[in-house]
């Protein structure tokens, strides 16, 4: 089986990150489970590379998807699958070129549905510092649901969803049920870190504080200061690490103005700001050493954050906010969920933890046994889509089948 896979802005630089990192993984799955599988991006020439097994062919990023229509004409794919967005549903250019293929359409839906309600409480601020993050959401949130439902069901013959909340969203829109598949990012559960004692002996006492990410106050850098600078007069033994992911340039001046915040407070000794872009095992060492995990999301770009999971496979209790299907990950006792933006609720769970300690490890340890025992590999999501697609190209034969017999 044959299958082609769009997605943009791909790059060996960026694997580890959503929503590449799900899509790299899929690729991969499909490698060794026997399909013919190529991986398609745009950039400014055409090249081809294999990364891990995966062929990766790069197209000109000008007139993209002409480019990529004429590519695919030469093969001969048997399925189509690309990373969508819901403003990518109506790009006439993309609409074009779906309705062109005679093969499957299978998006890969990665993008949460947010309504104006939520938009407008973010506060001017932060549409003046993130607006361009925030504005495919608001054209989103501006178009009718049903409009958004009727355009899932017409271009897609299934739509992948990586949360069970966005399941019930797509619901909601008028998507029909068998035209949806929930396919949630995995963990590999042979590479987990291992935990910490779990009783009190041994423990070094509760006072680490991690944030990790983008500085973007959009991810809930600022709030994280914010609500430290008020638990740290209470708790002076307290610290908080925060690891500034910097991927871009641009982003080493979110970096400069939490480190302004930081001196305003008198946190310098209380902090640690530490920008750049570390490999999987430094930021592995910093999860180990950390007691909690600060991840306080004003908005999320890419449904499921992958921090969440990995924090929770390192046994860590996690504080996150009531933003898109991040709730359903910390439920039943796996984690502590505020209200996004609240420096209030954020302060105020941050010190129950460093109050009762016990509790934070008894949240960690559950985080941990939902990883070890309910939340699916990798592999587990992938292979029910390896099913779909097999199920899909079969009818699709058996409809050409009985249709050619039926006009002998």
């Amino acid at each position: 089986m044959k299958v082609a896979i769009y997605c943009f802005d791909f790059q060996r630089d960026n694997v580890h990150r959503q929503p590449w990192r799900y899509i790299w993984e899929m690729a991969k799955f499909f490698v060794r489970e026997g399909l013919e599988v190529e991986l398609l991006t745009e950039g400014e020439k055409q090249t081809t590379d294999l990364i891990e097994n995966v062929p990766v062919t790069t197209l000109p990023s000008s007139d993209f998807f002409n480019h990529l229509s004429a590519y695919l004409s030469t093969k001969k794919f048997q399925a189509y699958l690309e990373i969508q967005g819901f403003t990518s549903l109506f790009n006439p250019k993309r609409k074009k070129f779906r309705s062109s293929l005679s093969v499957p359409v299978i998006g890969v839906l990665t993008s949460p549905l947010y309504r104006l309600p939520f938009l407008f409480r973010l506060g001017v601020g932060e549409w003046v510092r993130n607006g361009k993050y925030y504005l495919h959401a608001l054209i989103t949130a501006l178009t009718p649901q049903r409009t958004l439902g009727a355009l899932l069901n017409h271009q897609n013959r299934v739509t992948i969803v990586t949360s069970q909340h966005m399941l019930e969203e797509c619901l909601r829109l008028g998507v029909k049920r068998e035209k949806l598949l929930l396919a949630p990012p995995g963990v590999d559960k042979s590479k987990l870190p291992p935990l910490r004692l779990s009783d009190s002996s041994g423990r070094k006492p509760f006072q680490e504080f991690l944030y990790l990410g983008s500085p973007l106050t959009l991810r809930g850098s600022e709030v994280s200061l914010n609500a430290f600078s008020r638990v740290v007069r209470k708790f002076p033994r307290a610290h908080l690490t925060m690891l500034c992911r910097t991927e871009y340039p641009s982003l080493n001046r979110e970096v400069a103005y939490l480190q302004k915040l930081t001196r305003r407070m008198r946190l310098e000794e209380k902090v640690s700001i530490i920008p750049g872009v570390l490999s999987r095992e430094q930021v592995g060492n910093y999860l180990q050493q950390a007691d909690a995990i600060l991840l306080p999301f004003k908005f999320v770009i890419s449904d499921v954050p992958l921090a969440i999971l990995e924090a929770m496979a390192a046994g860590k209790v996690v504080i996150s906010t009531r933003v898109d299907g991040i709730p359903e990950l910390l439920a039943e006792g796996r984690g502590i969920v505020v209200s996004p933006g609240n420096v209030t609720e954020l302060a105020e769970a941050m010190s129950r933890l460093l109050t009762a300690p016990e509790s934070a490890y008894a949240l960690g340890k559950a985080a941990r046994d939902y990883i070890e025992t309910s939340h699916p590999e990798w592999d587990d999501s992938f292979r029910i889509v390896v099913q779909r697609i097999h199920e899909i190209i079969h009818q699709d034969e058996q409809v050409e089948y009985e249709y050619g017999t039926s006009n002998l």
